[in-house]
Order: structure tokens, then C-alpha cells, then sequence
């Protein structure tokens, strides 16, 4: 197959593999905001809130050298997972440690509790990276859509069981 073949048919399965995840998301969204009371939906946004910054500050930086690298050596890979799995657990413990004074200042108790459970998310986004790195690095597009696909139905799950466990004790 041709450079120019492969380049528009992965370019193809990139763009199925975000459009999917982008579903799927938005259908997550929609029952997020049918399970939670209002209140309840705004301590999980801000929990996300929370994590989504943290992830941020671990970002892809270290992983994407991965994709430039010309001599890329399987040393290169390990070292690139050690630095960001251990900036993310840095940024974990740091989400554990301010989820008391967080839910303080915005005078929700229930956002501590949330905010332990959800600290461990910068950790396992991290160890995600290098593999999908590695995916970018081979044009391996198909692999990495159905594979982005794959964990953002799985995501799923977690993100509904604090959430309806939310709902329950709000009702409670």
C-alpha cells in the first residue's frame, strides 16, 4: 500500500476514533445529567475539574518525544513512562491531599470523599500515553481509534458509579 493510501486511510480511522469517543462522551454527559441532582453535578464537575487540570500539568509532554524521536530505543519508551507515571503520582497525591481544604472552600464535604476516589484517573491517563504514542508513531490509527473507542466506554462505568452512588445518598 502506498505512503499517500495509508496516510488518508489512517487520517480516516483518526477521525472515526474521535468522532467515537466524542459520542460516547456526550452520551455519558446526558446520563450523567439524568442520574445527578443539580448540586450533585456541579461537585462532580468540579472533581473533573480538578483531575482535568492535574492531567494537564502531567500532559503528553514527555510521551510525545516518543513520535519525534529519530533513534527511538525501547529505554527511551521506559523512561518516558517512569517520568510521567511519576509526575502523576505526584499530581495524585497532590489531588488527595487538597481534596479536605478544596471541599472547604467550596463548602461541599462531598467533594473530598469525591475527590479521593477520582485522584488515582492522572495516574492510569499516564500510563495510557506511551502506548498511544508508540500507535501515533506507526500511523497505527485504526489500533488507536477502536482502542480510544474502547476505553471511553469502559470509562464509562467508573464515572456512573460515584455518580449514581451520588444520586443515592442525595435521596437518601
Amino acid at each position: 500500500m502506498s505512503l499517500a493510501r495509508r496516510l488518508s486511510t489512517q487520517a480516516f480511522w483518526a477521525l472515526a476514533g474521535q468522532l467515537a469517543t466524542t459520542v460516547i462522551g456526550f452520551i455519558g454527559f446526558v446520563v450523567m445529567v439524568r442520574i445527578l441532582e443539580m448540586q450533585d453535578y456541579g461537585i462532580f464537575a468540579l472533581a473533573m475539574l480538578v483531575v482535568g487540570l492535574a492531567e494537564i500539568l502531567v500532559g503528553q509532554h514527555t510521551a510525545g518525544i516518543i513520535v519525534q524521536h529519530d533513534g527511538l530505543e525501547r529505554r527511551h519508551e521506559n523512561a518516558s513512562l517512569v517520568v510521567l507515571v511519576v509526575f502523576a503520582a505526584v499530581s495524585a497525591t497532590g489531588i488527595f491531599a487538597v481534596a479536605d481544604a478544596a471541599a472547604s472552600w467550596f463548602d461541599e464535604p462531598a467533594l473530598a470523599d469525591l475527590l479521593r476516589v477520582v485522584a488515582i484517573l492522572p495516574i492510569l491517563s499516564a500510563l495510557t500515553q506511551v502506548p498511544q504514542q508508540l500507535l501515533v508513531r506507526r500511523l497505527s490509527f485504526d489500533t488507536l481509534a477502536f482502542g480510544s473507542g474502547l476505553a471511553a466506554t469502559c470509562a464509562l462505568g467508573p464515572v456512573f458509579g460515584p455518580a449514581t452512588a451520588m444520586s443515592h445518598s442525595a435521596s437518601a
